[in-house]
């Protein structure tokens, strides 16, 4: 994905087509989890304004946020995620999410944010302010984690009124105003920006990719990976829709292997 200077935001693009950034954002990385008729707008759009939308089978890049390289289950999860994008063509980067600016990097990596959102977010807040608003969004991610398991498990009510309230209540921090920004070909296009007034509004993006997941995704397709050990969900896009494990390098294989060696246990214990 390539962006030039004085194009429209993913931001005003999704203002444009009347979607949610998070939407925007999967059209250019070549996600298929998205309406024909709405990728097709959006896809209209990015190209209008001089983005290259990444094809699904083209080499991709997975951003995993991290909170710290020494938890108890940070080497597993890293090795199961980078066999995992290995498998799926893809490569990975490992962010380390416990510092103001390992915070801006990631939203900003995360198209959450862009460069004149990041310059205006690091003059207004101090990296305290910032080191704060980092640990609350590893806290939202540990918070969300639950309420996707019981979402994608099919409950009757996937989104009890608390989470509701919750996830509403950090989107109704949002600030947007619309502003006339140069087009790609000269004429002036009409773009959405945020207004950054508060850390709090920091959590907005990413709260907004979950409830757009929430409200829009397919709850069979989230699964948890079937490794005894492994702490992996993903998002099934395999066309039979039948995948068991984050990756066959890792889990498949070790689940291979266990039930290769009950095979011959019982198999020994019949002669």
């Amino acid at each position: 994905m390539r962006r030039e200077a004085g194009r429209s935001t993913l931001t005003g693009i999704a203002a444009q087509a009347g979607v949610s950034v998070s939407t925007v954002s999967k059209v250019l990385n070549g996600r298929t989890d998205v309406a024909p008729g709405t990728r097709d707008r959006i896809t209209k759009l990015l190209r209008g304004h001089g983005y290259q939308i990444t094809s699904g089978l083209r080499f991709g890049v997975v951003d995993l946020m991290i909170g710290s390289l020494h938890g108890p289950w940070a080497e597993e999860l890293i090795r199961g995620a980078v066999d995992a994008a290995r498998e799926a063509g893809h490569s990975i980067v490992v962010t380390t999410v416990s510092t103001s600016a390992e915070f801006s990097d990631w939203l900003e990596r995360a198209a959450f944010i862009d460069e004149a959102d990041r310059t205006g977010i690091e003059a207004r807040f101090s990296p305290a302010d910032l080191d704060r608003a980092a640990a609350e969004a590893i806290g939202l991610r540990e918070w969300l984690r639950p309420l996707i398991a019981a979402w994608a498990a099919g409950d009757d009510a996937p989104l009890p009124g608390p989470a509701r309230d919750h996830l509403n209540g950090i989107l109704a921090a949002d600030r947007r105003f619309p502003q006339i920004s140069p087009g790609p070909d000269g004429p002036p296009i009409l773009a959405e920006r945020r207004s950054w007034q508060t850390p709090a509004q920091l959590l907005v993006p990413p709260a907004e990719a979950a409830a757009d997941l929430l409200t829009a995704g397919e709850q069979e397709l989230v699964r948890r990976c079937e490794g005894p050990t492994c702490t992996l969900w993903f998002y099934d896009r395999t066309r039979s829709h039948r995948r068991r494990w984050c990756s066959m390098a890792t889990c498949g294989n070790r689940a291979k292997a266990r039930n290769h060696r009950q095979r011959e246990h019982q198999g020994g214990g019949r002669d």
